[in-house]
């Protein structure tokens, strides 16, 4: 791909107890159309067979961008961070160990990001089951903005839910991270915060945003997100939260804290609907409170104030049997 030797993108794999699917990763690496890459493979502490697979393939399959490191089980966002303080490349990219891509996957985000001379460019990820069979799946209206994108609009479109916070669907510049890592207390959307803490600390930065995809998420029924509590979903609540009090420091973003408001709410509403299906009247309090006080400071995209405004309602009937049955039948639909 380039001529000098010059490691221009770091791509970030955090790895663990993955011996079904670790070879079919190794694989989509080594066959990548890149060169001036290097693969940072972090064992977490794996526990089965996942590290010997790997060594074994490397002895195989000799190339030099792969590097191999292992560390004491920590979770996903620690498993990244030690591979951004690792990175040496000009551009930082993760995959997810389980997750197939294509062999250009690496080489398409790469001159996207070089061709249009941003900081960060944005592409479009396909769902598929485990059969590699294609799931419905709604697509990233943000992907269809032409031009780039200042920091500020960004934030912007990320509050009306018009963009995913997947760390596998961007290429950025790793000076980006140089005040930002993935926080290790948040196991469910740990890696739409890390996004949003990288929008915030860099309100110089520029964005573009591409339809095509190169990358494919694999639904697994065993993941996080499909066996999830309401604890799992404060999380997510709690996202927002954290990101509105550090809006709150700058002038910069001040006038979107209404909208993050306004986007904590589906955190909310997914959390109260989990707790009424299944008796949780203690959490169903708290984030019942904290909805109704949202919605007084948020600023509602008018797609979604109908919806809103009748779960408002509803919250305040606070009639639990009828609210339950309309979250049951909201959410056997979806």
């Amino acid at each position: 791909m380039l001529a000098n030797n010059r490691t221009e993108v770091s791509v970030i794999v955090p790895i663990y107890n993955e011996e079904d699917h670790i070879v079919d990763c190794l694989k989509q690496l080594k066959e990548q159309d890149f060169i001036n890459a290097e693969f940072i493979l972090i064992d977490d502490g794996s526990t089965d067979q996942t590290l010997k697979i790997i060594e074994k393939f490397l002895i195989n399959n000799r190339d030099e961008r792969f590097k191999i490191y292992t560390k004491k089980n920590g979770g996903a966002s620690s498993a990244r961070n030690y591979g951004i303080d690792r990175a040496k490349g000009y551009y930082l990219m993760f995959k997810d160990a389980d997750d197939l891509c294509t062999s250009n996957y690496i080489s398409s985000y790469y001159e996207a990001i070089k061709n249009e001379n941003v900081d960060i460019a944005f592409f479009g990820i396909e769902r598929v089951n485990s059969n590699g069979e294609s799931m419905n799946w709604p697509e990233m209206k943000a992907l269809n903005i032409s031009g780039k994108i200042d920091a500020h609009n960004l934030l912007d479109i990320y509050s009306r839910q018009e963009l995913r916070g997947y760390s596998v669907t961007y290429i950025s510049k790793r000076s980006l991270w140089k005040k930002v890592r993935f926080n290790e207390k948040f196991s469910y959307q740990e890696d739409s915060l890390a996004l949003l803490e990288l929008i915030l600390n860099n309100p110089s930065l520029v964005a573009h945003m591409n339809k095509e995809s190169y990358y494919y998420y694999v639904l697994n029924p065993q993941s996080l997100t499909r066996n999830v509590n309401a604890d799992v979903y404060w999380q997510a609540v709690n996202v927002d939260n954290r990101i509105i009090n550090e809006m709150k420091k700058t002038n910069f973003f001040e006038d979107l804290i209404p909208n993050m408001y306004a986007h904590n709410l589906t955190n909310l509403s997914t959390l109260i609907g989990y707790c009424l299906i299944n008796n949780d009247y203690l959490n169903y309090k708290k984030a019942r409170k904290q909805y109704l006080s949202s919605f007084i400071k948020s600023k509602i995209d008018k797609s979604f104030k109908l919806k809103r405004y009748f779960q408002v309602l509803l919250l305040i009937i606070n009639n639990k049997f009828l609210t339950t049955a309309i979250y049951r039948k909201v959410m056997r639909n979806n």
